[in-house]
């Protein structure tokens, strides 16, 4: 099979592939124990978390979200202290959401019951599994992270 062929078959497998493994594994954010937020939130504090501050124009950009939209959504991240406003020094006109303490805490505890409920997924798997899937894993992680 030549490499245009392979390539064929991994987008092919991807889009298959993935929603699968999001509907076995995953369990639904929206299950999250806490309920406090919806998915979408959670996505915000996830992207704050990884980027540090970003101007609201960005996070709508990151996350595909209208600027209409996204302010209901940063003023409840506000209200929960889970997030806080920063104007931007150069300009007033810019605001930069930041994560609060509050919101960290929230996101690893949110992040500590995923973990256990995606490990629960895995136990009746036999050791033999265990390493097939650990190996595949490890290997994807290699070549994903050259992309």
């Amino acid at each position: 099979m030549n490499t245009n062929n392979k390539i064929e078959d991994i987008a092919n497998f991807y889009l298959t592939f993935f929603p699968v493994l999001k509907k076995k594994i995953l369990p639904p954010i929206e299950n999250a124990h806490k309920k406090e937020i919806s998915p979408t939130h959670f996505w915000i504090l996830l992207l704050l978390e990884e980027c540090g501050k970003l101007p609201t124009t960005e996070i709508g950009k990151r996350l595909l979200i209208l600027k209409s939209n996204l302010t209901p959504l940063i003023n409840k991240l506000l209200s929960k202290g889970f997030v806080s406003r920063e104007n931007a020094q150069h300009d007033r006109r810019i605001i930069y959401i930041l994560l609060t303490d509050e919101g960290r805490e929230y996101i690893q505890q949110e992040m500590n019951y995923l973990h256990g409920e995606i490990k629960k997924r895995f136990v009746d798997l036999d050791d033999k599994d265990i390493h097939k899937l650990h190996e595949s894993i490890k290997n994807m992680s290699e070549v994903i992270a050259k992309l």
